[in-house]
């Protein structure tokens, strides 16, 4: 259930991830677990590396990593540190055990580093 954005109290939070890309063709996956309610406001995507046709797919995992949602399917990259801000529409919130995935799909080989940045609201 997504909650409106309209914030009165609290404040963001800003949290950074790194997904190491092998030199490979396939998904990587990098895993946020929740070890306490949190919300999601934005994600940002910067690859260190440009892979033509690389894109990433995110979504909301319960604790036995069934997908509950999608919350992005099919983001191509744009470039080398090029970000990609996805500004929900809504916040997401995280119950304690649940998780954020962010798969990326390396269709050119290249071995990349893929920065994650997720926007909080407490």
């Amino acid at each position: 259930m997504a909650l409106n954005k309209r914030v009165k109290i609290g404040g963001s939070y800003f949290k950074g991830y790194k997904l190491t890309v092998a030199a490979a063709v396939g998904d990587y996956i990098q895993k946020i677990e929740y070890t306490r309610p949190m919300s999601v406001s934005a994600i940002s995507l910067t690859p260190t590396v440009f892979g033509d046709g690389d894109y990433v797919k995110i979504q909301r995992m319960d604790e036995n990593d069934v997908e509950k949602d999608v919350l992005a399917e099919t983001v191509y990259m744009l470039g080398a540190k090029v970000s990609v801000i996805l500004e929900l529409s809504a916040i997401e919130p995280f119950e304690i055990g649940e998780q954020l995935w962010v798969t990326y799909t390396s269709a050119a080989g290249l071995a990349l580093t893929e920065h994650i940045l997720v926007d909080y609201v407490r």
